[in-house]
Formats: C-alpha cells, sequence, structure tokens
C-alpha cells in the first residue's frame, strides 16, 4: 500500500511540474510544446502498453474501428478534444489563466456527478448532494462576480466531461481508445512543428534541447508511476489521491506569479469545500470497506484487489461514471474502468 501511495504522489508532483514546465520552456509557445509533448508521450503510451501485455487493446480499437466507422469516428472527436486540453494545459501557465484552469479541474469530479445522475440516473448520495450544492454556490458567485465563468474553466470541467460521455458511449473506454486518439494526434504534431518553425526553436538554443527531453522524462515518468500505483492501490483509495493534482496545480499557479483576488475566495472556497465533502466520502467509504473485511487473508485479498490508474491501462467491468472514477492528470484522462478484455 506504501509503495502504491508513494507512486501516486509521485505521479501528482510530476504533472504539477509539467504545469510549470511551459515557463520553463520560453520562449518556445504553447503550439511548440504541445507538438512535443505529443511526439514524446505517443512511444510512452505504447511501450507502457506492450510492457504490460496489453497489446490486445492496440489490437482492439484498430478492429472496432474498422468494423464500426461510428467508432472511428468517435475517435477523432475524442482525440480533438484530449489535445484541445494538452494545449490548454500548455498555454494556460503562459498567459495568465493557470488559476482558472486549476479550477476546471477541481470542478470536473463533481460535474462528473451530475453527470451520472442525469443520464445514467446513479443515486446520489448526501456526500454528493451537498458537494454539488457547494459547488452551485462557488459557480453562481463566480458568474455573478465576472458576469460568466472563465473559458478555461468551461473547457477543461465540460470539454472531458463530453469526452468521457463520448468514449463510454463509444465503447473505447479502454487503454487502446487512449492508444488510438495519441496516435491520431501525431499528423497534429508533425503540423505545429512545421506551422510554429519548432525544430528552429531548438537549434537556436542548446539548453532548450535538454528541456524537451526532460518534459520527455516528465511524461513517462509521470505515466509510469501511475501505472505503478495502478497494481498497488484500490481503486477508491487512488480516486481519494487523484484529488491531489489540483491542489498542486494552484501551487504552481500561485508560484508563477497568478494571484487571488479577495473576492475570489467566495468562488474557490465553496468549490474546495465541495471537493472536501467528497475525499470525506471516500474516507468513510474506505473505512467502511476495510471494516467489513473479517478475516486477515481477505484483507490481504482485497488490498490486492487489480484496480485502475495511470493513463487507461488497466480494463475493468462498467461501473459507474461518479466522481473520482474518472481522475485526470495534465490534460491526459487517467482511469479508464468501462471495459475488460476477456
Amino acid at each position: 500500500m506504501l509503495r502504491g501511495v508513494l507512486a501516486s504522489v509521485l505521479a501528482s508532483v510530476f504533472f504539477g511540474v509539467l504545469y510549470l514546465y511551459p515557463v520553463l520552456l520560453q520562449p518556445m509557445n504553447a503550439n511548440q510544446i504541445l507538438a512535443f509533448r505529443m511526439l514524446l508521450t505517443f512511444p510512452a503510451v505504447t511501450l507502457i502498453l506492450l510492457m504490460t501485455g496489453r497489446r490486445w487493446a492496440i489490437q482492439r480499437v484498430l478492429v472496432l474501428a474498422g468494423e464500426k466507422p461510428l467508432v472511428g469516428l468517435s475517435l477523432l472527436v475524442t482525440a480533438g478534444i484530449l489535445a484541445m486540453q494538452m494545449w490548454l494545459f500548455a498555454w494556460a501557465p503562459l498567459n495568465g489563466y493557470a488559476l482558472d484552469t486549476s479550477l476546471g479541474y477541481f470542478l470536473l469530479p463533481l460535474v462528473m456527478v451530475v453527470i451520472g445522475r442525469v443520464l445514467h440516473k446513479e443515486p446520489m448520495s448526501w456526500w454528493k448532494i451537498v458537494g454539488a450544492a457547494l459547488a452551485t454556490i462557488g459557480v453562481i458567485h463566480k458568474v455573478w462576480r465576472a458576469g460568466g465563468m472563465s473559458w478555461p474553466t468551461v473547457a477543461v470541467a465540460g470539454g472531458y466531461a463530453v469526452y468521457f460521455v463520448v468514449r463510454h458511449q463509444a465503447g473505447t473506454s479502454f487503454s487502446g481508445g487512449l492508444w488510438a486518439e495519441m496516435a491520431l494526434m501525431l499528423p497534429i504534431a508533425a503540423f505545429l512543428l512545421g506551422a510554429e518553425d519548432g525544430l528552429a526553436a531548438i537549434d537556436d538554443q542548446n539548453l532548450l534541447i535538454a528541456a524537451i527531453v526532460g518534459l520527455g522524462v516528465l511524461s513517462a515518468g509521470a505515466l509510469v508511476a501511475y501505472t505503478m500505483a495502478s497494481k498497488l492501490l484500490p481503486f477508491n483509495v487512488f480516486g481519494l489521491l487523484g484529488y491531489l493534482e489540483p491542489v498542486l496545480l494552484v501551487f504552481v499557479s500561485l508560484a508563477i506569479g497568478e494571484t487571488m483576488a479577495p473576492g475570489q475566495i467566495f468562488t474557490y472556497l465553496p468549490i474546495w469545500l465541495a471537493l472536501g465533502v467528497l475525499v470525506v466520502e471516500s474516507v468513510v467509504d474506505i473505512v467502511r470497506r476495510r471494516r467489513s473485511v473479517t478475516t486477515p487473508a481477505e484483507a490481504h485479498e482485497s488490498e490486492l484487489e487489480p484496480v485502475t490508474a495511470g493513463i487507461p491501462i488497466v480494463d475493468q467491468p462498467l461501473a459507474e461514471m461518479t466522481a473520482g472514477s474518472h481522475p485526470v492528470t495534465a490534460g491526459i484522462p487517467l482511469v479508464d474502468r468501462h471495459e475488460r478484455h476477456d
């Protein structure tokens, strides 16, 4: 358990550093950073799938796309959404929207609660009702104070909500689906490198080469750490630890010079409290599950139960789309619980 916790925390720290990284990569812009990140992430995802024995996931998504044109179309849609999220993750710290983007990551679990209720008729516990009510207060205050929500906040919370729904409906919510999305981004990466003259940027500054290599190391290291956590932690514990990342994103936002106006606290505080309610519910659920284990053998078996994490690596049966079931890290969806390879 301890190794899994350390791996999950380390991955969140890596992705927090990735949020700071665009500032370190200047004078590169968000388009250039996105291009290199796409090129570096795809081989990392491929290597992880092959090393974890999930070659079948790649084969499966290719067969699905070939047999069902709508699946191929859905992959184009989700790849586009994911590319936009990865771009926003690089663009926001460079343009004074890091705090607004982090707010979107705080809101995402709560948006998923609402989607689960509306689309899947999932019952809402009192914890979730209280959390949704608190988040609503924060959103209302934001709209009243600023005349609307910042577009990066809406793009993260709303964009990922659409992403998960499309993946769920198309049956691509497994590791092969992410691999296909990353593959579809490669032409975008090549275009951006040409249009933004990204290779020239490297030639002009030798230190930039080392920084870009560091970008790849951080991305791959974070994915490996999350993959390790997926094998060592029960899902509810991993989902709980996933809330660490948006907190780190706020710290990074403040570290790079963004400030929170006095009136903004009444937007952030209710949303943070709402997330805190979901955390407390998760802790209560973990304690309740632990107490229900009656024998040491059962406890050991429960602790080693296969779970999901990281870039969609572990594929499990159909599960509810509720808060915490879809941790999202650094513009990449992490948890995949909808499909299983038999």
